[in-house]
């Protein structure tokens, strides 16, 4: 696709689904890494510019959340920290996994996360302290970044 092109249809997609994906808690990435692929972007291309859009859309939602008070940062933390140290290795993984595979699970990604967003019907649990948060909140935010970053 020509370049202009590109930003002619990529800019207003990009901006619509940062701007309510944002509002909604969630990052846009996945869709943003299949939909630049689409638009002739290679893979490891795609998927970088996807975790940056990501990054700066809910850099911006964060401030928000944090000034309403929505934030529980005893499990932000954690998740943030983890997150933030397996996503380089996430990353050096996609260099050395079939391009093929990688699609394979990003699509599987993809159904999942979609299925749960359609079914998934949360029970109340009670209220986890202490090392317990700490400890859920870490191996979420590990396998979320390592993820992140080898998917996009």
């Amino acid at each position: 696709m020509s370049g202009l092109l590109l930003y002619v249809v990529g800019v207003p997609v990009v901006l619509l689904f940062s701007a309510v994906l944002s509002m909604a808690g969630l990052g846009a990435a996945f869709i943003f890494v299949p939909f630049f692929y689409w638009l002739g972007v290679p893979l490891a291309e795609s998927a970088a510019l996807g975790l940056l859009l990501n990054f700066v859309s809910l850099a911006f939602a964060s401030v928000t959340y944090v000034r309403s008070r929505l934030v529980d940062f005893r499990a932000a933390v954690p998740i943030a920290i983890a997150a933030v140290g397996l996503s380089p290795l996430g990353a050096r993984a996609t260099q050395v996994t079939d391009k093929n595979l990688l699609l394979w699970l990003f699509t599987a990604f993809l159904v999942f996360a979609g299925s749960m967003m359609l079914f998934y019907k949360p029970r109340p649990r009670p209220v986890q302290r202490g090392a317990a948060v700490v400890g859920l909140s870490t191996g979420v935010g590990g396998v979320a970044g390592f993820l992140g970053g080898l998917l996009g």
